[in-house]
């Protein structure tokens, strides 16, 4: 595969100055396909209005290369959790496999070649379920590799395949049992981590925190998963 063969997704909200930040890198690499999916603006915030106006007019403007652009707008504000999920619903009803980044998380270029190797050779392997672009071990190596092997699926840029966003969980259903059953002190390797999730999870089931990302990871090792991590 070519490294411009896969989707890339943007997701944009009101922060236009980073929005740009992501898009120069974009065209320099040129994908093929860009995907852009948008927050609404909040209705009590007079400013919402105009950065979300001015987001998506960096889209037009300045995704100018050759590709195909696609772009799916809410007309009011979703909230986090339900616009990143509905977002990535609406991508995975098209396509396979993506390259997925939020408006503040600006990549370097060869970000996309190491996701476009990595979903392709995992492509057919249902453990993995996360290819991460981040790295927080400060310099420290886990591998003489390029990549290791985590539970732990980092979004900030990231990659994945529609096999594995199918076991996405909004609802938490399974939530409830696997807290009685003490489902997070099986795998974690310490009661401060296994405390911690608890209440992570225990927080976005109960709607007190409006967080995406704690269910990716629920999703994620509700089913196993691993994740790619440079």
């Amino acid at each position: 595969m070519k490294q411009n063969d896969v989707p890339v997704v943007l997701f944009i909200y009101k922060r236009p100055e980073t929005t740009r930040k992501v898009i120069n890198v974009l065209q320099t690499v040129k994908p093929g396909r860009v995907m852009v999916v948008g927050d609404g603006p909040r209705p009590d915030l007079e400013d919402d209005k105009d950065l979300v106006t001015a987001c998506r007019d960096l889209v037009e403007n300045f995704i100018d290369w050759d590709c195909e652009l696609e772009t799916e707008y809410a007309r009011s504000n979703l909230g986090l959790r339900k616009r990143i999920s509905s977002g990535l619903d609406w991508v995975f009803e098209q396509t396979s496999e993506a390259i997925i980044l939020e408006d503040d998380c600006v990549p370097d270029p060869s970000f996309f070649r190491f996701c476009t190797e990595l979903l392709a050779r995992y492509r057919d392997d249902e453990r993995v379920m996360t290819i991460g672009g981040t790295n927080y071990q400060f310099g420290r190596n886990r591998t003489p590799y390029s990549y290791y092997f985590s539970i732990y699926p980092h979004i900030w840029g990231w990659a994945t395949w529609k096999r594995a966003w199918n076991f996405f969980d909004n609802d938490m259903l399974l939530w409830s049992k696997a807290r009685e059953e003490k489902y997070l002190a099986k795998f974690l390797t310490s009661k401060k981590a296994v405390d911690y999730w608890r209440k992570c999870f225990d927080n976005v089931y109960n709607n007190k925190i409006d967080s995406w990302a704690y269910v990716w990871t629920y999703s994620s090792w509700m089913n196993n998963g691993l994740t790619i991590l440079p």
